[in-house]
């Protein structure tokens, strides 16, 4: 689902400068299939279940830019294409989606690009989409993406009990979401 040219750009609280941007077929590269097959960066997301090659990620870049919003993030220092936000589940009639992030370049772990990346995504659902509503999902363990949802003004809504299997056991799922504000 391409909305433009969707282009956003802010500085995280570290400083550095990222532009969320439509993902494009030329973002489909080796690199970002190996983030979805290394089992460090994919522990906390379902696409863990899928053993990535070039063909499935185009398949899969095909079939869902037809229907949700796949936004890349770019470091803008080196122009380097360093993760995703995926905005799916897009409800027209009751004005809300869902958000989903990853951040694949593990250098980048830790800078506060996930909460920037949450940040301006959800303004600009609210504000250009007209979305009233955002919801998330997030393993229980997976602090560093919940205290970014977090960190935006998303709240917890409620808590799945051993809703997924991880290799670690049974894991809850924490249910976030966050309202339009009425301003």
């Amino acid at each position: 689902m391409k909305t433009g040219g969707v282009l956003l750009q802010e500085k995280t609280k570290k400083n550095l400068s990222i532009t969320i941007r439509n993902l494009t077929i030329s973002d489909i590269t080796h690199q970002y299939c190996n983030w979805l097959n290394d089992k460090d960066i994919n522990k906390h997301l379902e696409s863990r279940f899928t053993e990535w090659n070039m063909q499935s990620l185009l398949d899969y870049y095909h079939q869902k830019n037809k229907s949700e919003l796949m936004l890349a993030i770019i470091e803008d220092d080196t122009g380097t294409h360093i993760g995703n936000v995926k905005v799916s589940a897009i409800d027209k009639n009751h004005h809300r989606a869902e958000i989903g992030i990853i951040i694949g370049d593990k250098n980048f772990w830790g800078k506060g690009i996930a909460t920037t990346a949450i940040g301006i995504v959800a303004e600009y659902c609210f504000d250009v989409l007209d979305i009233h509503k955002l919801t998330a999902g997030a393993y229980a363990e997976n602090l560093a993406s919940i205290n970014a949802f977090i960190s935006n003004g998303f709240i917890v809504e409620g808590q799945r009990k051993e809703h997924v299997l991880t290799p670690s056991g049974w894991s809850d799922v924490v249910l976030l979401g966050k309202i339009k504000s009425q301003e």
